[in-house]
């Protein structure tokens, strides 16, 4: 893995669009208290501690996304829309 591995520089001035080490704030639209994750590779994902996977149903849906979009995720329960709050 370590062989493989690229480096990704701090981005400065993120201009608010969700990428990879982006940590995000999302609220699902219509109730909900809001949520924040870091998108991290599949690696270090570990929802429990807030960092989820970039090839996960939700990293997928967030990736490119500014604050204001909206991203519907497919979920077990069905689809879930979700409001993007805060990107840093």
């Amino acid at each position: 893995m370590l062989s493989n591995a690229v480096i990704i520089s701090k981005q400065v001035g993120t201009d608010g669009v969700v990428r990879l080490g982006s940590k995000v704030t999302i609220k699902e639209v219509g109730g909900g208290k809001p949520e924040s994750y870091q998108l991290v590779g599949a690696a270090e994902a570990n929802p429990k501690d807030g960092r989820i996977s970039n090839e996960s149903p939700l990293g997928k849906a967030l990736l490119g996304r500014k604050i204001g979009d909206e991203v519907k995720v497919n979920a077990p329960s069905g689809t879930i829309p979700f409001r993007v709050v805060a990107v840093e």
